[in-house]
This record gives structure tokens, sequence and C-alpha cells, in this order.
């Protein structure tokens, strides 16, 4: 099954999150950081280093963000009632996690290795600029792709690393979920269709952390 499976899911990425995922469930889809874009698809990137920046914002800088979103709101209610309460609290919470963070950073971060299906796919080259530039033709894109009937969109040479500047990656937005697959599942070809990007894994598991820890060294190295 292993030529098959090179065949079928032929293109290596990398996925960065604070969960573990066995299924893709398109209810989390942009539940970190609430781009339109990323409530599309599914996101991956060909670079451990992007996708290791994501698994951080993820497990720190999003529920901290997520907490000033609602103190903003509550900010605006207590501009006409006069009662500030519930957004001092807000503020207040969310510095503190933000403290609890930086003592203690680890806090659920994975990055996934996997593999994709871009058989199927529609490409744009971003030229290098950054995601906050190239917003509106990427979401253009995004359903312009969609509406082509591509299974993935690939954008190339998108700078969007959280944290980092000036490096761009290849990015891939995953329509169809069983275009993904563990870059350590067991392929079975007769569950192809399925959502489940274990499908039927073996040993070794989901994740291979010496693997990706020699990813992450030869892209430092670059």
């Amino acid at each position: 099954y292993i030529d098959r499976a090179n065949v079928m899911y032929p293109t290596d990425v990398y996925h960065g999150s604070n969960l573990p995922i066995e299924q893709i469930d398109p209810a989390m889809l942009g539940s970190s950081t609430g781009a339109k874009s990323a409530k599309q698809a599914f996101w991956a990137v060909d670079n451990p280093i992007v996708a290791r920046g994501y698994a951080e914002y993820a497990a720190n800088e999003a529920p901290v963000a997520k907490i000033l979103k609602d103190a903003e709101f509550q900010g605006k209610v207590a501009q006409r009632t006069g009662n500030w309460d519930k957004y001092e609290s807000l503020v207040t919470k969310a510095e503190e996690l933000e403290s609890a963070n930086q003592a203690n950073p680890l806090n659920g971060q994975n990055i996934m290795p996997l593999r994709i299906n871009t058989n199927n796919s529609s490409v744009m080259d971003a030229g290098g600029n950054s995601f906050p530039y190239a917003e509106n033709d990427i979401n253009q894109f995004l359903r312009q792709s969609k509406y082509a009937g591509n299974d993935v969109a690939q954008i190339k040479n998108l700078d969007d690393a959280v944290g980092r500047v000036d490096l761009p990656a290849n990015h891939y937005a995953v329509f169809n979920p069983a275009n993904i697959r563990s870059r350590f599942a067991a392929f079975d070809p007769m569950r192809r269709h399925e959502a489940d990007i274990l499908a039927g894994v073996g040993v070794g598991g989901m994740l291979d952390p010496q693997a990706i820890a020699e990813a992450l060294r030869q892209q430092d190295r670059k």
C-alpha cells in the first residue's frame, strides 16, 4: 500500500494546533484565528517552523485574544450602562492567563505531519506578500476554487508565520477532509473517502516526535 499512498497523498505538510486531531471537524475551522479564510478549509503548510507558530498562537495567544474580544464588547456595553464590572473582570482574566502562559508556555502545542492529495488543486502565487496584504485576494481565490470543484487550493509564497517575518511558505487550504492523512497512518485504500486522517493507523500512532524534531532541525539550518 505504500506506493499507492504516495500517489494518492503525495504532498508532505504540517498543521499546527493546540489539540490532537484525529478527524476533521468543520465546526472547528477558524476556531483559533477567526479569519474568514480559516473558516473555509483545513489549512496546512510545507514548513514546520510556520506550523509551530500556529501551534503556539492557538495554545497561548488565541485564548487571551478571545477574552479581550469579549472584554471589548463589554466595554461598549459599559459605556451605555455605566457598569464596568464585567469589562474589568475580563481584562483581569486576560492578564492572569497571559502571565500564566508566560510562566508555563506548554499548553498542548501540537505539530502534525500530514500528507495531502493535491491532484485536484488550484494554485495562487502570493508573491511573498503577508496575509493581511493578500487576504482579499486569498478569500476570492478560495471562493473561485470551491466553485470550480477543486479539492485543494494552494497559496504559494505566502508570508504568514506567526511571530516571524520574511518566512514565505506554501500554504494549502483543503476543502475535502478525505484528501488529508497522517503521515504515519497505515494507509487503507478502502477508507480513502473518510475524513479520519488516521485511516487505520498502525504502530507509531499519529505523530512521530523524532521525525518532527528532525524536520524542525532541517528547517532551522536553512
